[in-house]
Formats: structure tokens, sequence, C-alpha cells
């Protein structure tokens, strides 16, 4: 009587169609990972944006003194507008850029409220998000 021999393990065919299956949804998932990423960095740029903001109309209430915020590209700074003494500095993480802005300086009074609404684009990579700063002192990234 001849035994008969059980298969044990798996063939290559198999293995290799396993090994497809989870190249293609591991593709899928670095794709959505990277977008992701992406976004979060623009938020992340957009509430530095909103903090420094919030943080500069309560130097000003705290002092009562007028202060101007000056923009750069990648970067926002405040002095106070007597003196001209600066007052501190914020760049945006991930080198996002300040793009599309209404205007490069924002007067803050000496109750900590801008003179004038004023609008932000932040833009990182392909992506942008815009930044409202009201004349109420509400700062807004939606």
């Amino acid at each position: 009587m001849i035994a008969k021999t059980k298969q044990q393990g798996f063939t290559l065919i198999e293995i290799l169609i396993v090994v497809a299956i989870l190249s293609i949804l591991l593709g899928i998932g670095a794709f959505n990972l990277n977008r992701y990423l992406q976004s979060s960095r623009l938020n992340e740029a957009s509430k530095v944006m909103g903090e420094s903001l919030r943080r500069v109309s309560e130097l000003a209430i705290t002092e009562s003194q007028q202060m101007v915020v000056t923009l750069g590209s990648n970067s926002i700074s405040w002095k106070e507008a007597a003196t001209n003494l600066a007052r501190g500095s914020q760049e945006l993480p991930y080198t996002a850029k300040i793009t599309d802005k209404t205007s490069t300086s924002i007067i803050f009074t000496g109750r900590g409220l801008p003179l004038k609404d004023e609008q932000f684009e932040i833009s990182l990579g392909n992506k942008s998000k815009n930044v409202y700063l009201f004349v109420t002192g509400a700062v807004s990234y939606p």
C-alpha cells in the first residue's frame, strides 16, 4: 500500500499573490499618509500664525501699547510702535510660506485690537489655507 503524503506549506504562486496584494495596500496607505502629513503640517503652520497674532494682541493689552506686526515670507515679528523695540518673532514650521497677504504690517492698538480686517494665505507645497484676523481681535483658520 502506498502512503499518501499530505502537502505542507504554500506554493510559490500563493506567496507571490499575497505579496502583490500587500504591496498594493501599502502603496495606497503610503499615498494617503503623505497627504495626511502635508495637511497636518499646513494646519500646524496656520495655528502657529494664529497663536502668534493672539500673543501680540495679549501683549498690546497687558502693556497698553500699540504693537506693529511685520510679516515676512515665512515669519512674523512684532515690536512696540512707540519705541520701535523688538518684542518677539516666530517662524512658521515646515518652511511654510505666508502668501497673498493684504498688507505686510499690522497695527494692534493698546487695547489689543487690529485696526482693520486682515487675510493671509499659508501655503505648504501645493496646498494652502487662509488665516483671518478680524477687527474684533478674533483669529480664524478654518
